[in-house]
């Protein structure tokens, strides 16, 4: 009799869950990043596309290297995606790419192969072509210092005369 109450108790607490989703989807769609705002890159082709129009724009490019698999990886995700969302909302010169460093045959990507990628979840950071700062992390934290750093503009310079 226990396990049958037990039973029912998670299954209202679930469904008690899915409605207050489901009650504001305004409030859903501020937490969720615009599906285009990150965006997946498969082969190594598109990303040196996409790194060489960054640098003619001037643009910071960041990069979340996962794996479907890794639980590290799912959890920085959403952290990833909301740091896309601020920098739409802010207009920052700002490009966010994923990549998954295993492809559809179970074997290491082009892009993770070319460099030499061996751990997940991973954060790179590229501007003129160049890459700045690269890092194993689950902290949105972690991630949100090196944005800040390269895409605030240089201070002006004093003028004493």
């Amino acid at each position: 009799m226990a396990a049958r109450a037990s039973r029912t108790e998670n299954q209202d607490a679930i469904d008690a869950t899915i409605i207050g989703m489901l009650a504001d989807p305004k409030e859903l769609s501020d937490e969720l990043c615009p599906v285009e705002c990150v965006r997946e890159i498969k082969r190594d082709g598109e990303q040196l596309t996409v790194l060489e129009k960054a640098k003619n724009d001037n643009t910071l490019v960041v990069v979340d290297f996962y794996r479907t698999s890794c639980g590290s990886c799912k959890y920085i995700e959403h952290g990833f995606a909301k740091l896309c969302k601020g920098s739409v909302d802010e207009e920052a010169a700002l490009i966010f790419l994923k990549h998954n460093v295993i492809d559809e045959y179970d074997e290491q990507s082009d892009i993770a192969e070319r460099l030499r990628i061996k751990i997940v979840p991973l954060s790179h950071f590229y501007k003129d072509g160049m890459l700045l700062e690269a890092f194993p992390t689950r902290d949105k934290e972690r991630i949100k210092a090196p944005i800040e750093n390269h895409t605030t503009p240089a201070p002006a310079a004093s003028q004493d005369a």
